[in-house]
């Protein structure tokens, strides 16, 4: 029977050899700085931390799919505004200025118009769109503006059916 060394760490004690808890005469496989400032057992520590953390990781993805939502909408607001601005400025009329805002929005999404004139030469188109956001928070209510100035000669013809 051939016996193997058993390997030592630094200092020459064994590592596999077990280590009594200062006070308690029990063995103990914690670090020895972990004994010697009396901490408690580390058992479940990493669960608890990950229960307490998970509602609060929840909680931050759903604001940032808010935010994503309220920036979408946004977007399309002053896209709509835009194009509303642009076929009020041929002088097309409010109802022309209002269905390219809706033609520019996507289909099913509802907005308030208002193509108001600012002086001789420009108007001024607004649009509101309502976002609806998760569990039952309020929608928030997004406004975008354009200004374009009126373009002189005749309106272009309608287009479409």
């Amino acid at each position: 029977m051939t016996s193997q060394p058993r390997p030592r760490a630094r200092g020459g004690a064994n590592p596999t050899a077990s280590r009594a808890r200062p006070g308690t005469g029990r063995a103990s496989t914690r670090p020895m700085w972990l004994c010697a400032l009396g901490a408690t057992s580390q058992r479940g520590a990493a669960t608890v931390e990950l229960v307490g953390i998970i509602p609060l990781l929840v909680a931050v993805t759903l604001a940032m799919i808010g935010l994503i939502a309220v920036a979408r909408d946004e977007v399309l607001a002053q896209g709509a505004a835009r194009e509303g601005a642009r076929e009020a400025a041929l002088a097309a009329g409010d109802a022309r200025a209002a269905a390219a805002v809706h033609a520019a929005l996507p289909p099913g999404r509802v907005a308030r118009v208002a193509v108001l004139p600012i002086g001789a030469d420009r108007v001024r188109v607004s649009v509101s769109l309502k976002t609806r956001l998760l569990f039952g928070v309020p929608p928030v209510d997004v406004r975008a503006e354009a200004v374009a100035l009126r373009e002189s000669g005749p309106s272009p013809p309608a287009v479409g059916p």
